[in-house]
């Protein structure tokens, strides 16, 4: 009980990094808003979770997959800031917005077959493409 107390408040450690890195990121107003709606997305899962409340995890799950999509570049201004010459990155974003589309589809399967433990490994599934974008992209 208490390991999992610690992993949902590491979890939330995680979010809050990630909100604090796209605020203080120099990127287009869109990004900081799709950034914004993700962490959104991530706390209402969360939420789900501690209450064990299958709609709040499904509206979570919507909330993400409808914002991750601008995780696919070109966005308005992000020629700039990604380089265009340097295309890796156009992929890889690209990549990480499928990913988390499949753990987000993977967190509502398991939530409604009562599989909590294995929906909030894919939770964290999520929040690791989080971090492994801000790392690479953003150069944490």
């Amino acid at each position: 009980m208490q390991g999992e107390f610690k992993k949902k408040i590491i979890s939330g450690l995680l979010i809050l990094g990630c909100v604090l890195g796209a605020s203080e990121a120099k990127i287009s107003k869109e990004r900081i808003e799709a950034m914004r709606a993700m962490e959104n997305a991530m706390a209402t899962i969360q939420k789900g979770f501690l209450y064990n409340d299958a709609r709040i995890v499904e509206k979570g799950v919507k909330m993400l997959k409808d914002r991750s999509i601008h995780l696919e570049p070109p966005l308005t201004g992000d020629e700039k800031y990604l380089k265009k010459e340097e295309t890796y990155k156009y992929k890889f974003t690209k990549k990480q917005a499928y990913r988390m589309n499949i753990y987000a589809d993977d967190i509502q399967r398991d939530f409604y077959n009562d599989e909590k433990k294995q929906a909030m490994y894919a939770y964290t599934k999520i929040l690791k493409q989080c971090m492994s974008c801000h790392s690479r992209i953003r150069k944490w």
